[in-house]
């Protein structure tokens, strides 16, 4: 995000590119500086990972008032939304009421090599995937 202001032409041309050879770009940590909307009309983007910083509060809080507002902006959009650092069962829950997320966080797992990957899910089946609103959101022993 903190870059999305010094973006060249030339590096716009190349993610162009980039977009048009079927790769998706990705804002990563947007809300951890000083977003700039007018850089997120001129930027071709498919991806938008909220930061962790702006869901850390209860449900209610002004924190999480503004996400929800940039979740229906992102989806006007028709941006993928990640939201990062979900931690907690309540952020989870919380989440759970907002279709067609992603989530990311230690509450699902810690990061992991592809291969630990695997094994997990070898071992726990689908119990080792994120929940959705329809599953209740568990972690899964690693």
């Amino acid at each position: 995000e903190n870059s999305l202001d010094a973006l060249t032409d030339k590096t716009r041309t190349e993610l162009a590119w980039l977009r048009r050879e079927g790769f998706r770009i990705a804002v990563d940590d947007f809300g951890s500086g000083y977003s700039s909307m007018n850089a997120l009309t001129e930027f071709s983007f498919d991806i938008v990972k909220v930061d962790r910083s702006l869901i850390r509060d209860n449900p209610g809080s002004a924190r999480t008032i503004v996400v929800s507002h940039l979740i229906d902006m992102f989806r006007a959009l028709k941006v993928d939304v990640v939201l990062e650092g979900d931690e907690t069962e309540q952020t989870v829950r919380w989440l759970a009421g907002c279709p067609d997320l992603n989530a990311q966080g230690f509450y699902f797992g810690r990061p992991m090599w592809p291969e630990d990957v695997v094994r997990r899910l070898e071992q726990h089946g689908d119990a080792a995937l994120a929940a959705s609103p329809g599953r209740s959101a568990r972690p899964v022993p690693e």
